[in-house]
């Protein structure tokens, strides 16, 4: 329960940083932003403030995602993600208050829950237990399984011990792609407003637009950062099931990230923070191909067993 109202306040959060980062220049936003300082007798103007507190946002909003995702798999009785989840919401309250206090707050409680006895219990594995039907208890007591309780075969995910590189590979593509959701859900909601008309005006200052109407383009514009944006956030998910150690979600990943590669380093030209991305991507590639995370996955899900008692295979 402790996980699951981490994650929610974690997911509230990552969205409120993201409306908030959108609505930064806008007039309002600023004449509140004044209003503010001048209460406080700062003796600072809001545009000193500004990069400040979109830096801020930014690391709400990556942390809090970040923080969602842990809190998911802490559900799942995975102990490092509990320590994940602890972190982040330690950043998140110090960050976040000045945000939301009560989102903040309640991640931070959350967190707290986590490492509270039943939950140390519940993460080690020591709950208490349904007592065994009788088919089990023959298999406890006798160590041979009954004729008529055939042993299920497991499907479980991967359950060995996952290498560093995976982790690596995997954490990399969740933080980054975390990071590229909140910047382009901020240009997405940027876009669709134009709050401060600065689109508007390199639009009518481009005269080979002039056959094209304004509302034309901004709707192309806003079309391509969410397809953008539900990419990373699928980037996301991929990296997050990758951690679980399914096969597929780790091929996806890799295909994903050796497309935005590439595409990384020619955004480069326009902008050199791109080259952070094609790092990432380079980093994951690597990572989830290399020969001790091919042998983790090929391990896979353990084979059938046959039947007990009967001479049919499975």
């Amino acid at each position: 329960m402790a996980a699951w109202l981490a994650a929610g306040g974690s997911l509230a959060l990552a969205m409120t940083a993201t409306s908030t980062m959108a609505g930064l220049q806008s007039l309002q936003t600023q004449e509140r932003l004044a209003k503010a300082i001048e209460d406080a007798g700062l003796g600072l103007e809001a545009a000193q403030l500004m990069p400040w507190l979109r830096v801020g946002l930014y690391v709400v909003g990556v942390v809090a995602a970040v923080g969602f995702v842990s809190a998911i798999f802490a559900a799942r009785r995975d102990r490092l993600s509990r320590v994940l989840v602890t972190v982040c919401a330690v950043v998140v309250f110090i960050t976040g208050i000045f945000l939301d206090p009560l989102l903040a707050a309640m991640v931070g409680v959350a967190a707290t829950l986590l490492w509270s006895k039943p939950a140390n219990e519940w993460f080690a594995g020591v709950a208490s237990t349904p007592s065994p039907s009788p088919a089990r208890a023959q298999v406890a007591a006798t160590g041979t399984p009954s004729a008529y309780s055939p042993s299920r075969p497991q499907t479980g995910p991967n359950t060995q011990a996952r290498p560093a590189v995976v982790t690596l590979g995997a954490m990399v593509a969740v933080v980054m792609s975390s990071v590229m959701f909140v910047r382009l859900a901020t240009a997405g909601v940027d876009t669709a407003r134009d709050a401060d008309g600065v689109l508007r005006a390199k639009f009518d200052a481009d005269p080979r637009l002039a056959a094209v109407s304004f509302e034309v383009i901004q709707g192309m514009l806003v079309a391509m950062v969410i397809v953008l944006a539900l990419w990373a956030l699928a980037a996301v998910i991929l990296g997050a099931l990758s951690l679980r150690g399914i096969a597929w979600a780790r091929l996806a990943l890799v295909i994903s990230a050796s497309i935005a590669g590439p595409l990384s380093l020619i955004a480069t030209f326009a902008s050199s923070g791109y080259l952070v991305v094609a790092i990432a991507c380079m980093l994951t590639i690597w990572s989830l191909s290399s020969a001790p995370a091919r042998q983790w996955y090929a391990a896979g899900k353990p084979a059938p067993q046959p039947l007990v008692g009967t001479d049919r295979q499975p």
